[in-house]
Formats: structure tokens, sequence, C-alpha cells
């Protein structure tokens, strides 16, 4: 039986959902036809995703604005200036 109830997926719902990936029920249902969130399930008129999906889908996800060393962030302002300097 155990096997059986680990191999089961659980559904969650939109709010469980927007919870998982801190986003509002409009921008989720804006984004549902594309591929920046996984496919939903549609059961009657509602959308439920499966947990183990999302949870692969938020381990690949890019970090966005994620944190930069100070030498790193000086590198590229610098960069960037000699940039602008040669136009």
């Amino acid at each position: 039986m155990e096997k059986q109830e680990s191999a089961k997926s659980c559904l969650i719902d939109i709010n469980d959902f927007s919870i998982l990936i801190k986003k509002s029920h409009t921008w989720i249902y804006r984004h549902i036809g594309t591929e920046q969130i996984p496919k939903p399930i549609k059961i009657g008129r509602s959308f439920r995703w499966d947990l183990s999906n999302v949870k692969k889908w938020l381990d690949n996800k890019p970090r966005v604005g994620a944190y930069k060393p100070r030498k790193q962030r000086n590198k590229i302002k610098r960069k960037l200036i000699n940039e602008r300097k040669k136009l």
C-alpha cells in the first residue's frame, strides 16, 4: 500500500500554486497558455497542478535577481563605462 500511495500524484489548486510560486492568481491565469509555468490539469472549470511537477519546475527555474558579490558588480560597471567611452 505504501508504494501505491507514494506513486500517486498530489494535485494542488490555484491557491496553493500561487503561494508556492509567490505570484497572484491573475498572473497565473495570464501565463497558463505559455511555457513560463508548468502545464495545469483541467478538471471541470478549475485548474490543478501536479505537486511533483511544480517542485521539479521550481528546482530547475533560474533565479532572477540573484545576489552578485560586490567585486563582480564593480567589474560589470567598469565594463559598461569603458564601452560607453568607446562610443
